[in-house]
């Protein structure tokens, strides 16, 4: 049975195919490995050649000879001159080092300025709003519903004066046309009056507080209780556009 086996052809070309299957690995195995010896012998032959040059020419430069070539300074004896160079290396000037420092700078490094915000001023050429008391509970759009410059400049000259805490003590306040202002104290009673053919002042016109003065017709001065003071407007009037320290 064994020398059927022998004598068998499936046999013999699998035990001929397994021969040259270890015959081809151990064979391929050894150039493999002469191949990587000569890479290694070939590579630690041109790492000593060049460190050889590198110490050659350290050698030569650090050692100067008898002649040495223009531009080398060496080292000069007690009473010996030193010749320096001729020309000299151009080094950057400040705006180089600027241009390169900027060139290495995150984009974030300087902040953008901020955009100014609008300022909206006055259509009456009085310049910017001032701030109204939020208390007022003022529209944020008031000062653009106002059709005439006495107008504004009367509500200017309130604010004005509740900032200085003076608001309070008048009664009442008006500005004309012209920039005058008439702020009326409690207490007081504003009138306008003509002289007639007697020579007596004949009133036109009152402006008083509510509280201080009952509703009524007062033609003379007589009728008027003495407890209040009798003003005129050119008495207790002043320029508006002086006292916001504006120029007409």
């Amino acid at each position: 049975m064994f020398g059927d086996l022998l004598s068998s052809r499936w046999f013999q070309g699998g035990l001929a195919f397994f021969v040259l299957v270890v015959g081809g690995s151990l064979l391929y195995s050894w150039h493999t490995l002469r191949t990587t010896e000569s890479d290694m012998e070939r590579h630690d032959r041109l790492l000593g050649q060049q460190k050889q040059k590198e110490t050659r020419t350290a050698e030569e430069v650090n050692v100067p000879t008898a002649t040495e070539s223009p531009g080398l300074v060496n080292t000069p004896d007690e009473n010996t001159d030193t010749q320096m160079p001729d020309t000299t290396e151009a080094l950057p000037n400040e705006t180089e080092f600027a241009d390169i420092a900027d060139a290495f700078l995150p984009d974030d490094m300087f902040p953008e300025e901020a955009p100014a915000e609008d300022v909206v001023v006055s259509r009456f050429g009085l310049g910017p709003y001032p701030e109204t008391p939020k208390e007022w509970n003022f529209l944020p759009n008031h000062w653009e519903t106002y059709e005439t410059i006495a107008e504004e400049l009367l509500t200017r000259v309130t604010i004005k004066m509740y900032n200085e805490g003076i608001r309070s003590k008048y009664g009442s306040v008006g500005v004309s046309p012209t920039g005058q202002v008439i702020a009326l104290e409690r207490g007081s009673v504003l009138v306008e009056y003509e002289i007639d053919e007697n020579g007596e002042k004949k009133i036109w016109s009152t402006l008083v507080h509510p509280d201080d003065l009952s509703p009524g017709m007062y033609t003379r001065f007589s009728d008027i209780p003495s407890d209040l003071k009798i003003v005129t407007a050119d008495e207790i009037g002043f320029d508006a556009y002086e006292y916001l320290g504006l120029s007409k």
